[in-house]
């Protein structure tokens, strides 16, 4: 199962968020761990001006668990999202279509 969602960085908040994405890029391995541990297979976070899109999977028919709150790294990005991001009211996305050529 996929969901978006959609946020806006807080005013002068962006590059504290751009700073946390590298940082989770160069401890990747234990966000994989974090992430297995939330049935998770895919996490997407892209940045557009003040905006971010973010998409995760779930392992096939499992559904998301919550994070582990006593891993440090899931301390500090539940911390600096609630620090850079604000809410959109109605921010789940629908997908439009998701077209992907497998084979030809």
């Amino acid at each position: 199962m996929k969901k978006y969602i959609f946020w806006k960085i807080k005013p002068g908040k962006k590059q504290t968020w751009i700073n946390w994405c590298n940082e989770i890029i160069q401890h990747q391995n234990e966000v994989i761990e974090t992430m297995k541990e939330e049935n998770l297979i895919h996490e997407r976070c892209v940045i557009f001006e003040d905006y971010v899109f973010y998409e995760h999977e779930t392992v096939e028919g499992k559904e998301k668990k919550p994070m582990n709150p006593n891993r440090e790294i899931n301390q500090k990005h539940q911390r600096i999202l609630n620090e850079c991001l604000e809410h959109i009211e109605g921010n789940i996305g629908v997908i439009g279509y998701d077209l992907k050529i497998t084979n030809e």
